[in-house]
């Protein structure tokens, strides 16, 4: 094994799965991501900002939660509302209502158990 390939295959292995080097040698190929797509890194949680912890404050205070075209009108974005989803803060439910007569659909998102311990922690 010449000095370049085995570089380069310590340079793959340190790197770890996902990384997308690869090392040829002879007529092996070695991956170090086994020939697949580079993973991607689980989404964690980091602490809330302002503006997150105001709105899980919001779906804490309502008992049926709130829709989303309530939560955009005290100024929350749809992505935070997808991020505090993603990450298990909060759920989304489809509702049916009625309203002058003509039946809409409704997107309420409340908040989950996991979301009231981080706000709780927030509080500390």
């Amino acid at each position: 094994m010449t000095p370049v390939l085995r570089e380069l295959l310590v340079v793959s292995l340190l790197a770890g799965p996902g990384c997308g080097l690869a090392v040829a040698r002879g007529d092996v190929f070695f991956s170090a991501n086994h020939g697949r797509a580079p993973m991607r890194r689980p989404h964690r949680y980091r602490r809330p900002n302002p503006d997150r912890r105001r709105a899980l404050e919001l779906l804490a205070g309502s008992r049926e939660g709130c829709s989303k075209a309530m939560m955009r009108a005290h100024g929350f974005s749809i992505d935070m509302l997808v991020e505090l989803v993603k990450v298990g803060l909060a759920t989304t439910k489809r509702e049916r209502r009625v309203a002058g007569g003509r039946q809409t659909d409704v997107a309420r998102v409340r908040i989950t158990e996991a979301g009231r311990q981080a706000l709780a922690k927030m509080s500390r």
